[in-house]
């Protein structure tokens, strides 16, 4: 009882509490509002994983790294080239994993380390430099402009479930899945 008694008088517990109970009742009365629900905590829950590797980066090494937005940008660059090349969603997203950890080993050791133990402001001078590096090389590669898509990862993008008359995407629940378990792997590690 004192523990539920300490949540409540939290205020941004109460706050939180008030935006589920909102979104539950916003649910109740409306399908498109559900619909919109589901999509939101889909995108939320990248936006949330994408700040998640921020703060690694920063735990790990002490270093905001603003190229970090770029480095993601380019290894998706680089899965859309291979799925051009033929391989699938998923063999060209774990070839990037790979790519992109021995890309970002690469950037630790010949730029960012060598400063890193100087000043912060050396720091943030080279991760910006790298960002303008990456940007202005990702600008180059003639393939890479215009609109361009990838192979959706979990087979027909408009396929959808229907729970309640409610119209759930199979990319927003297999977005969900996919960050709930690389959050599980991160927690795990």
């Amino acid at each position: 009882m004192k523990r539920l008694k300490a949540f409540l008088l939290n205020p941004v517990n109460d706050v939180l509490l008030a935006g589920a109970i909102f979104l539950l009742v916003g649910c109740l009365v409306s399908t498109q509002f559900a619909q919109h629900t589901v999509q939101g905590v889909s995108n939320g829950m990248v936006y949330a994983s994408l700040a998640l590797a921020l703060v690694l980066i920063y735990q790990a090494t002490h270093v905001i790294n603003f190229a970090q937005g770029e480095l993601a940008m380019l290894t998706t660059y680089i899965a859309y080239q291979l799925t051009q090349w033929g391989l699938s969603y998923w063999a060209a997203f774990f070839a990037v994993v790979g790519i992109g950890f021995v890309l970002g080993v690469v950037i630790q050791v010949t730029a960012i380390r060598p400063v890193q133990h100087r000043s912060v402001v050396a720091t943030v001078i080279v991760t910006i430099g790298l960002f303008i590096l990456i940007d202005g090389v990702v600008g180059w590669i003639p393939a890479w402009q215009g609109y361009l898509s990838i192979p959706a990862p979990f087979g027909d993008p408009t396929a959808s479930f229907d729970v309640g008359g409610v119209l759930i995407q199979r990319l927003w629940v297999g977005t969900v899945v996919v960050v709930l378990l690389s959050l599980a792997v991160v927690w795990a590690l």
